[in-house]
């Protein structure tokens, strides 16, 4: 081999092209004697008759030819035998296609239609609800108290309240009369009729909120100041008026600090930070009983009366509870995810679930959850209510009527 060619690191590319050319030289002379000699060498007939060399070489042996009407008809023949074998069931098919006519499309079932009929716009940032008189009261952070007509979803009246305590804390209807409490301890009396203020109750201290109200034909109750320091009230955190002479008539101590209260021609109930709910004899003025109700994690905080029970929501325990006034005894406990807000209609009791952003309704019968309107419907709820074949919430700056007909009943769910 050139020492070009064996020197490392060299490489074929390398070669110059003089010596490249040189080496790609062929004696065509001498190829043409040797095979002159061979086939000199050969008996005329030996190898060529046997059929093994030729001019050309030697010659293979050749394959019989085939006509072009015997290969189509063996294609179609195999052809046929694949098809058997997938349409005979030897091999397993996963279409899913019915025979006979097109796919099935598949069908979302349609969305229920929504609870909520209507959204009121209500200037002042609406909070507390009330239902009487054929309409929706609504108190509002900026002083006022609106009117809306279930007849037309509109406000049809604001009312301002006099200064001094112009920010409404809570509402309720009754003794023929709108009444309005705000911290400053005025309580406020509103006729329906004339859409205005037409007297105050001083109760001659400030009033720490929660602050809640209910209202009797012969008697207004104001529970307040759960949160006031110790010893803040020592004659008693409620608080009875007699709306006829517009004046407190009795101040009552209960024993917890309460967050609510409601009435029946029986007995006043309050409902405590520490759970126990406290029956009042509303003729003695005191504390009658005290029923064990809420669970060891938080206390009732919404107490409403109907349906034969006394209904109290506990946020911290998740329960919303009933009380049987006959026994004083608490006979249900209905889950409801931070329990709040309480109201009635005639088909039963309505709860705020907290944790949830959802409003559920009790069946008094079976004392089980039957309906819930979900959370996309409810946003930033403050105040509940029921009347006029609705349920209607406070939700931002708008109040919200629900159907009750329209609401999603368990076991009813569409997908």
């Amino acid at each position: 081999m050139p020492d070009w060619y064996r020197r490392p690191g060299h490489r074929p590319t390398d070669v110059p092209p003089q010596r490249l050319a040189r080496s790609r030289r062929v004696d065509f002379t001498a190829t043409r004697r040797a095979a002159a000699r061979t086939r000199a060498a050969i008996p005329v007939g030996g190898l060529a008759q046997a059929g093994q060399v030729g001019d050309h070489g030697p010659e293979m042996p050749r394959s019989p030819r085939v006509p072009p009407a015997a290969l189509v008809a063996g294609l179609l023949l195999a052809a046929l035998i694949a098809v058997g074998q997938f349409t005979s069931g030897s091999l397993p098919s996963t279409s899913t296609r019915p025979t006979g006519g097109p796919p099935a499309k598949p069908t979302t079932p349609p969305d229920p239609p929504s609870p909520v009929v209507a959204r009121i716009d209500v200037p002042g940032n609406p909070q507390r609800l009330a239902f009487g008189f054929g309409a929706v009261w609504v108190t509002n952070s900026n002083g006022t108290v609106s009117r809306i007509d279930p007849g037309s979803d509109r406000v049809v009246a604001t009312i301002p309240l006099p200064r001094p305590g112009r920010r409404p804390e809570a509402i309720a209807i009754g003794a023929g009369m709108v009444w309005v409490a705000a911290s400053t301890g005025m309580v406020w009396r509103i006729d329906p009729a004339r859409n205005q203020v037409v007297g105050k109750v001083d109760t001659g201290r400030l009033l720490y909120k929660p602050i809640s109200l209910a209202v009797q034909d012969d008697a207004v109750w104001v529970v307040c100041c759960a949160n006031a320091a110790p010893g803040r009230h020592p004659d008693g955190k409620l608080i009875r008026i007699d709306p006829v002479g517009g004046r407190v008539a009795a101040r009552i101590a209960v024993r917890g600090d309460p967050f609510a209260v409601a009435a029946d021609p029986q007995s006043v109930w309050v409902a405590t930070a520490q759970g126990p709910a406290e029956r009042v004899d509303r003729v003695a003025n005191r504390v009658a009983a005290v029923i064990p109700a809420g669970g060891p994690l938080g206390g009732t905080q919404a107490v409403a009366v109907g349906h034969g029970g006394v209904w109290l929501a506990d946020p911290g325990d998740s329960v919303v509870l009933r009380i049987d006034p006959a026994t004083n005894r608490t006979v249900a406990r209905i889950p409801v995810a931070g329990a709040h807000h309480l109201a009635m209609d005639e088909a039963g009791v309505w709860a705020v679930s907290g944790y949830e952003a959802a409003l559920v309704q009790v069946d008094p019968a079976s004392n089980r959850l039957v309906a819930t309107v979900p959370v996309r419907y409810l946003r930033d709820l403050k105040g509940l209510t029921a009347g006029a074949g609705s349920v209607w919430a406070t939700t931002g700056t708008t109040v919200t009527r629900i159907d009750p007909a329209r609401v999603t009943r368990h076991g009813d769910e569409t997908g």
